[in-house]
């Protein structure tokens, strides 16, 4: 991967690669749409005590359940103004407090135990980067804020701006594709190198234009909804899922359990050409250029990640199989693959329970807790 200064691999593990064993998702509790009149769910915050924060963008709210799915109280509004949202484009927690980044106004608001917000903080859509013992800047551009921490420092990601120069505290080797994952102050100092994702090209140049690889990951990454921990797989002819803390350190190193397996031919055809058919807009000659490009023959290693506030890691499988299936790495112990219907997707993780949004015949989305313990 990288060289993170200086590179800390306090407590290192390293997993061998085995069978997974599987295990049923038993929902023990849901949060039903039609009571609690729920709108579009793209994603929701579970505090460690079980207090759930549910963004509302329909009406620009946020919604609080208790660990029982008691509705506590909600907050917000659509709007520009204090407590007023426009886009809920990240939410985490930090020292217990819910907070949101909106990409759209360009800021962070903070909300209080009391439900009132404590701090709205002014965000840039670009960074630059700045190491105390090292004149070398880098430019992050698309800033994404993925983490507040106590210190009011953010964690940030965005892509590096192709005339930046990459300094030293970047880490040897590193590259302009590389998905930087920073610890920085409101101003730009650099606090730490969390993370250094690197990234696959899936594109083609054709022309003036590119074309896209079908089932090629560019990146698979993750944070913690804290930002205490961050998750990525590191591609290669084995594939690695690294675990680091936010100081930058090695938690943990897993070789990906099932990785790089072939697709069933008829399945990837039909992909493919359920795939073609949606770009059927550029027109009969970009489609059979895109037909002749080298496809990958194997599933990418992983769909998603999701990482939790304890460290549990899960990846779910990129896979034909009509049910979700997910593997779960503990902090500690051996690595068991968790299996849910195909319409319900994991949202957040912990070593013995997942959180996740059910979508019902009626497109009516629900929100369920997850035992993933076996019977």
């Amino acid at each position: 991967m990288r060289a993170l200064p200086p590179a800390l691999t306090i407590g290192l593990a390293i997993a061998p690669i085995h069978a997974a064993a599987q295990t049923p998702a038993r929902e023990i509790a849901r949060l039903d749409a039609t009571r609690h009149d729920l709108s579009q769910i793209d994603g929701f915050v579970v505090a460690d005590d079980g207090t759930l924060y549910l963004p509302q963008s329909q009406d620009g709210t946020v919604r609080i359940f208790s660990t029982s799915f008691a509705e506590l109280g909600r907050f917000g509004r659509t709007g520009a103004g204090p407590g007023e949202y426009r886009a809920f484009s990240r939410a985490g927690l930090s020292g217990g407090r819910f907070w949101s980044f909106d990409q759209r106004l360009q800021r962070l608001t903070v909300v209080g135990a009391d439900r009132k917000v404590a701090q709205t903080v002014p965000t840039r859509p670009a960074l630059t980067v700045a190491h105390a013992g090292d004149g070398e800047p880098l430019a992050i551009e698309l800033v994404t804020v993925v983490g507040l921490y106590s210190d009011s420092t953010w964690l940030v990601t965005g892509t590096i701006g192709r005339s930046s120069a990459l300094p030293d505290w970047f880490g040897r080797g590193a590259s302009v594709s590389d998905r930087p994952v920073l610890r920085v102050h409101p101003d730009g100092r650099l606090h730490t190198v969390v993370a250094r994702i690197p990234t696959r090209v899936c594109s083609v140049t054709d022309g003036s234009s590119s074309l896209g690889l079908a089932y090629c990951a560019k990146e698979l990454w993750g944070v913690s909804p804290d930002a205490s921990h961050v998750a990525y797989v590191r591609q290669g002819s084995t594939d690695e899922l690294v675990v680091v803390r936010s100081d930058g350190s090695v938690l943990a190193t897993h070789a990906v359990v099932g990785s790089r397996r072939p697709m069933p031919p008829r399945f990837r055809q039909q992909r493919l050409d359920e795939l073609a058919k949606q770009l059927e807009s550029l027109g009969p000659a970009r489609v059979a250029a895109w037909r002749r490009l080298p496809h990958s023959t194997m599933f990418p290693p992983a769909a998603r990640v999701l990482v939790g506030i304890d460290g549990t890691v899960a990846l779910e499988h990129s896979d034909e199989h009509p049910d979700n299936r997910w593997t779960v790495y503990p902090r500690s112990g051996t690595p068991r693959t968790i299996v849910v219907p195909g319409n319900v997707q994991l949202v957040q993780i912990s070593a013995s329970e997942a959180y996740a949004v059910a979508t019902d015949r009626d497109e009516l989305q629900h929100v369920v807790r997850l035992s993933l313990s076996p019977r």
